[in-house]
């Protein structure tokens, strides 16, 4: 996991599981059927097979007009797409590579794999199919030829003999035998001797199938009744050679009860065995996590993370999923799911539909991907809780699942899980923690009263990758070893990010079309192989699988893919890499040179008074319970992302970002202690200046405050950065300011060098935003003023009201004060815009930001101008004065309609 400066986040995980392959490289593909599965094939395919024609990837596929019909016969007809079969029509399976080999390159094409039938209605055809294991593109022209042996209880006559002169008989005799040699060259035969062509014969080498039909008359004629069970042998072989190459050498009973018989070769040329078209089979079960973990960043960032111009993007992949009806589980983190919800809620609404549908599931887990070890116990319970919050305000009512950020997981871990409700997680490697683990990672286990799921690392590195235009051909054989397998109850799971499987990959410049399109071609043939089946983690916990027990109070050792020693040294170092832990943050940032905190606080850890990381959680906790101790909350969740994420030797600058704001969240604290003074009557009208140290930085911030305003200044920039009113009925509600946001860098300058910026409190004054102003208090206020004493702001509280008096050198001419305005920053992080907004014209002298749900804040000008005014930083209003000289801004906080909404 990486995050470049945006909080574009995406990594690559390239593990293998036991006895797999190599994995190819991760882009790995065909060198033919390189693109999607066509999206309407032709009903009637002509020629050697199903010629797809190259589009262009980025367009990806549209849903074939009967692709999820109840029946792959639609008004009589079979259908010329092979989406329509469903699992009851799969009467046999076979394992892959046993067949005969003739080793003329095409003998995975005779690899018979599954057989299909399907009665349909009285007037309707009887409909067949085969499945191979690998169909080559044309093989049937030359080098395939496919025969269905069907045998009736009470056929009329019957052979032992195979068709066509091919070697060998049957142990079941055939009424009527159906050959396939190619889409044009087909035909029914009967026992004694009649033919007559089969109806609309198709081959799909991308999806490596067969599919024919024949007349029941056909059939009749030869003794078959409706309704009247049939057995069918399959075999293959190879044009103008005698040899019988595959056989479905299983038989599946109508109770589940599996034989398995010789091959004709192993058999003195008999074949035995064939299935019954009564049988029941078994299938495959494979899973799609798709994990979306971003900070809550500029809605232009998000925007790009849901869709590209080129069609890349997380949209694309949900297209993938409502297209093939593939669904797949879902986590975000909270603050992405706010960073969408504010940039683009639609994209959410979309995510809920499919919720409703049964093609997403929601996970939860903490709130903004803290690195779980570091914080066991209450930490992690409080933001497992609001990650539970959050994806039910998905739809999804039951929230069974937690996601363990980086997987990074340990006894303590779990049981902080199990404590606020959840029953399962994922992981990544049983083995580290159980005997016998490494042939049981498709198992679901059970351990400490948690179930836990274990990533299957081959098909995590091989979900998007295609053989010849469909799955990845190892990643097929291990698929129908598991149809095949008496227990029902394994699965393959496969994580990425979202970003990833949207094109994205970390690393790489520009999109990579082949991931999309590859994980589609892969749903698609999913799709049309229905003895394999797409569930959630969500939905096999309803399953009530029986789980490889391990007991409850067992020792897990902490692991994650990063090594099992890793998150230890990141956090508290090694002779390789810095510790986290011992981080002094900037003053300002990076930007400024050597400007660490003059406190010289270490970050330190949750058990470690004096540190900022225990203080400020020791402030979370005992603050009353209002709406700024909720805030705080989600603050200081925000700033342990990803926790001690490191560049090789030193802590990532973006971590070292985040982490430099965790000190800031005892500013919303100390408003939600002013609030619980105000409702007890210990905070009276008058205006009060107090000059405390509420960031741990060592430096004295100014706090100006009376029974309605909290609004605390900071001299980096003279910023008013936190500004809070209150209702002594309904509470307090904030209203300046944003400490969610991802940050510019560590410290408190809200803009750095570049003029790259995610935050903005109030009174940011042009070209002065990070310096570190002079402040005089006196008895009507406090009065800032910047180190080259051109600009100066009084600051001065009455009633409501914060008011700024500037004044300004003319030699600088017109200057933008720009004013950030969260009302109610609370409801922004869950509803976005909607609650949301603003009342005045442009230029003008007025304007009121107000949030229907509680919160407004009324902006007038004197001898100025209000100049502009947009939301293009998340959870943020600008609002942009213009003026020089002398002038007036009066800031009217106030709680507004809290409580009736």
């Amino acid at each position: 996991m990486q995050v470049n400066p945006s909080g574009f986040k995406n990594y690559h995980i390239k593990p293998t599981s036991g006895g797999a392959p190599p994995p190819r490289e991760v882009y790995a593909h065909s060198s033919r059927h390189n693109v999607p599965i066509s999206d309407v094939e032709p009903v009637d395919a002509r020629g050697s097979g199903i010629n797809l024609q190259p589009e262009e990837i980025t367009k990806g596929v549209s849903k074939p007009a009967e692709a999820h019909s109840a029946d792959p016969v639609v008004a009589g007809v079979l259908q010329g797409n092979f989406y329509q079969w469903k699992k009851e029509d799969v009467k046999g399976l076979d394992i892959c590579d046993n067949q005969y080999k003739l080793k003329d390159g095409f003998d995975d094409s005779r690899d018979l794999v599954a057989v299909y039938a399907h009665e349909g209605e009285k007037s309707d055809p009887y409909c067949f199919r085969t499945d191979f294991q690998n169909l080559a593109y044309g093989a049937e022209g030359k080098n395939v030829n496919l025969y269905l042996l069907l045998s009736f209880s009470e056929g009329t006559k019957a052979q032992v003999n195979l068709p066509d002169n091919v070697q060998g008989r049957t142990e079941r005799p055939w009424n009527v035998a159906l050959a396939v040699y190619d889409s044009q060259n087909h035909r029914s035969i009967t026992a004694d001797g009649e033919t007559s062509p089969l109806k609309k014969v198709s081959f799909n080498s991308s999806l490596d199938a067969v599919q024919f039909a024949v007349d029941k008359d056909v059939l009749r004629k030869m003794g078959w009744k409706d309704g009247e069970p049939i057995h069918i042998q399959a075999i293959t072989t190879k044009d103008f050679n005698s040899q019988v190459t595959d056989t479905i050498s299983t038989n599946i009973s109508a109770d589940g009860k599996r034989e398995t018989f010789p091959k004709p070769w192993e058999n003195g040329g008999v074949v035995s065995g064939g299935v019954d078209t009564t049988s029941k089979i078994g299938t495959a079960k494979v899973a799609f996590i798709l994990h979306g973990n971003q900070s809550l960043v500029k809605p232009s960032d998000v925007k790009g993370h849901i869709s590209q111009p080129d069609g890349t993007g997380y949209s694309r992949v949900l297209d993938a999923v409502e297209r093939w009806q593939i669904p797949v589980e879902v986590h975000l983190s909270n603050t992405l799911q706010s960073a969408i919800e504010w940039a683009e809620p639609s994209f959410n609404r979309r995510i809920a539909e499919n919720v409703k549908k049964g093609l997403v599931t929601v996970e939860g887990g903490v709130y903004a991907e803290q690195i779980m070890p570091y914080f066991t116990g209450e930490v992690n319970q409080e933001s497992l809780k609001e990650g539970k919050e959050f994806a039910q305000q998905l739809g999804q009512k039951d929230v069974p699942v937690a996601w363990t950020p980086e997987r990074v997981i340990n006894s303590e871990t779990i049981k902080d899980m199990a404590k606020v409700g959840y029953k399962m997680t994922v992981a990544d490697y049983p083995e580290r923690w159980f005997p016998r683990g490494s042939d049981q990672y498709d198992k679901i286990h059970h351990v400490n009263g948690m179930y836990v799921m274990f990533i299957d690392h081959y098909f995590q590195d091989h979900a998007h990758s295609t053989t010849d235009g469909g799955m990845d051909l190892f990643m097929r054989g291990k698929l129908l070893g598991d149809a095949l397998d008496n227990d029902q109850q394994k699965i393959h799971l496969s994580m990425q990010d979202w970003e990833f499987y949207g094109g994205h990959p970390y690393g790489v410049s520009g999109p990579v079309h082949e991931i999309p399109a590859g994980l589609e071609t892969n749903f698609a043939w999913i799709k049309a192989h229905p003895w394999i089946e797409a569930v959630t983690p969500t939905q096999v916990l309803k399953f009530k699988w029986k789980p490889v027990e391990h007991g409850d109070n067992v020792h897990l050792p902490t692991q994650s893919y990063l090594g099992d020693d890793t998150a230890k040294h990141w956090y508290y170092g090694s002779p390789w890499h810095d510790a986290y832990a011992d981080l002094v943050t900037n003053e300002k940032g990076w930007d400024f040179g050597n400007n660490a905190i003059p406190s010289g606080k270490r970050l330190g850890d949750i058990n470690t008074p004096g540190t900022v990381i225990h203080d400020t959680w020791k402030a979370i906790r005992e603050s009353p319970d209002n709406q700024m101790k909720h805030i705080a909350k989600k603050a200081f969740f925000a700033a342990i992302f990803e926790t001690a994420w490191h560049d090789s030797k030193e802590v990532s600058q973006w971590e070292q970002a985040v982490a430099g704001q965790i000190r800031q969240v005892t500013l919303i604290t100390a408003s939600a202690k002013w609030a619980d003074d105000v409702k007890n009557g210990k905070v009276g009208s008058e205006t009060k200046i107090q000059q405390i140290d509420l960031d741990q930085d060592g430096v004295l911030e100014y706090v100006v405050s009376n029974d309605k305003v909290f609004a605390a200044f900071d001299r980096v920039g003279g910023l008013l950065k936190w500004g809070v009113a209150m209702d002594p009925q309904n509470g307090p509600v904030s209203i300046v300011g944003n400490l969610i946001n991802y940050p510019a860098y560590d410290g408190e300058a809200e803009l750095n060098k570049g003029g790259w910026f995610q935050r903005i409190s109030g009174f940011r004054d042009q070209e002065y935003e990070n310096e570190t102003y002079s402040a005089k208090i006196d008895s009507n206020g406090i009065t800032f003023t910047s180190p080259d004493g051109k600009v100066t702001k009084k600051f001065t509280l009455d009633g409501s009201t914060i008011k700024a008096d500037y004044r300004l050198d003319p030699s600088l001419g017109e200057r933008k004060i720009l004013i950030g305005l969260s009302p109610n920053l609370d409801d922004l992080l869950h509803n976005g815009q909607e609650n949301l907004e603003v009342t005045g014209s442009l230029p003008g002298r007025t304007l009121i930001v107000a949030n229907n749900k509680g919160g407004e804040a009324t902006v007038k000008v004197d001898n100025a101008r209000l100049t502009g005014t947009d939301r293009s930083i998340a959870c943020t209003q600008k609002v942009e004065v213009t003026g020089k000289n002398n002038f007036s801004i009066d800031l009217i906080l106030s709680t507004g309609k809290l409580g009736k909404a």
